[in-house]
């Protein structure tokens, strides 16, 4: 109930994070206490909170040491004159932000929220925005002074294409980590090669279900991307049995993205595999390891038990 909630936060007035998701009862009365018992918060995650809407904005913006908010999937969608008003108040501290699934956000929570007050952020979630276009991300990228960023997220924002990945690798390339561009449908083959170009830190990347990826965007990221570790090409229907492969010093961890379509990879050594689409077994002579990976899973294995490997489907990929 919500009563537990403003019992709890009045026992606590050291607190200085607080992060839930999925609470059904916490409600204006519960932030209204939070923000009355706890005013040292540095960290505040309100997800999937289903009573919360713009009536809860006010009271977030009187927290004043704040550097992580994450106000995704409200139960009523954000309006963007109220997240301006919020941004202008705890925008300059903040270091980690996300907005996703708030439907009614548009291209100014980019141009009068984030451009004028954000100057440390270095994570961005901006995920499945329907009113986010290609044009002001791309600006966004062009006109903030914030620094380089290492964990940028918008995912399944089908309207971003190639300005947007130019601007945002051109910006952030050498900075970034994790880069989550699933579901731009749009993006050229060309734009897509630009990650191997500037983005040389990167570990982690997803580009499933963006149409243009194909072998010679993956050959560009692997080439460039050094440390890249996991690539998640989920229906990427454009790559072949000629998809690169890289093979490694024999150190370091595999992650093989599974999806459920694929028929299974080849192995030259000792080692080879029994093909199955759910079920990948990795047999030598004396002794027997699987990865069960079920309809859509990864199996985790070390690259020390391969001499060299080659990919034969489409949806596989992999990275060392």
């Amino acid at each position: 109930r919500k009563e537990g909630w403003q019992v709890f936060v009045a026992s606590c007035p050291q607190l200085e994070g607080f992060l839930i998701t999925q609470s059904p009862r916490f409600d204006l009365d519960c932030i209204i206490s939070l923000t009355t018992n706890c005013p040292n918060l540095t960290e505040l995650r309100l997800s999937q909170i289903g009573k919360m809407d713009d009536e809860f904005l006010p009271c977030i913006a009187s927290f004043k040491n704040l550097t992580s908010l994450d106000l995704s999937e409200p139960g009523t969608s954000l309006t963007t004159e109220a997240v301006l008003a919020l941004l202008d108040a705890v925008g300059p501290k903040l270091t980690h932000l996300n907005l996703s699934k708030n439907a009614e956000l548009t291209d100014e929570v980019l141009s009068e929220g984030l451009t004028p007050n954000a100057h440390v952020l270095s994570s961005l979630v901006l995920e499945e925005l329907p009113e986010i276009t290609n044009a002001a991300v791309a600006a966004f990228f062009v006109e903030t002074t914030n620094p380089p960023m290492s964990h940028i997220s918008f995912r399944r924002n089908q309207m971003l294409a190639g300005e947007a990945l130019g601007a945002l690798v051109k910006h952030s390339g050498r900075a970034l980590i994790d880069l989550d561009i699933n579901n731009w449908k749009g993006v050229s083959s060309d734009a897509l090669a630009q990650i191997g170009e500037h983005c040389k830190a990167l570990t982690k990347l997803d580009v499933g279900f963006c149409r243009n990826v194909d072998d010679f965007v993956i050959k560009t990221i692997i080439e460039g991307c050094e440390k890249i570790k996991d690539i998640s090409v989920f229906g990427c229907n454009h790559l072949t049995d000629n998809c690169p492969k890289k093979v490694s010093n024999l150190s370091s961890h595999l992650r093989i993205l599974i999806h459920k379509s694929c028929s299974g990879i080849s192995v030259w050594g000792q080692y080879s595999w029994n093909r199955d689409p759910y079920r990948l077994s990795l047999t030598e002579p004396r002794n027997q390891k699987k990865a069960d990976c079920g309809e859509l899973g990864v199996a985790l294995l070390y690259s020390s038990d391969f001499e060299s490997i080659t990919l034969g489907n489409q949806e596989l990929y992999y990275a060392v």
